[in-house]
């Protein structure tokens, strides 16, 4: 096994310098990470060599780490947040934690001078459109990335499938609101 969890991902100074981003396929803050810390060991063994830094996370859990994350130079944790309502959260994302949880997480991580972005991506379906739009802008990320469902021709790159099409004509059955929210942006 691997004593050190960042020593296969970097061999000396390799990484100084370079472009890391954590989550691409696997959100780094899952629950099992509270009792492998697998995360934790990754970043401490990062941080002598200070990549640039970005982690993409549903996960409240990466507040534990913003120690070693105020280490680097060079960091940002986004966080995803896709709607405003626990009722559509639940409905796509049944696993991933809270709403006001992850935006707790943002607060706290800004307040400890870690640069947050706030990812809307996909776009679910918002309850009140004008509220949510109104406070992401207040909270004053360092970056906003919003990417609305997308329907490709089930080959290459990220699809939205049907059900979760399905699902989201439940929530807002004319599409009027959907459409209306990516305008705030």
């Amino acid at each position: 096994g691997i004593s050190d969890p960042g020593e296969s991902l970097v061999a000396g100074a390799r990484a100084a310098g370079q472009a890391v981003y954590m989550s691409s396929v696997t959100d780094p803050y899952q629950q099992v990470e509270r009792a492998l810390g697998l995360t934790r060991g990754i970043l401490e063994a990062l941080a002598p060599h200070q990549p640039r830094l970005v982690i993409q996370t549903r996960g409240p859990l990466v507040v534990r780490d913003a120690d070693i994350l105020a280490r680097f130079g060079s960091v940002r944790v986004n966080l995803s947040i896709p709607t405003d309502d626990e009722e559509i959260r639940k409905a796509f994302e049944p696993k991933a934690p809270p709403l006001e949880a992850r935006w707790e997480a943002a607060r706290l991580l800004k307040a400890a001078g870690i640069p947050v972005g706030l990812c809307l991506t996909p776009l679910l379906p918002v309850a009140d459109h004008a509220a949510f739009a109104e406070r992401v802008a207040g909270f004053g990320a360092q970056v906003v990335v919003v990417q609305e469902f997308h329907d490709a021709p089930r080959g290459w790159g990220a699809d939205t499938t049907d059900e979760a099409v399905g699902m989201a004509r439940r929530f807002d059955p004319s599409g009027s609101g959907y459409l209306l929210m990516l305008r705030s942006f």
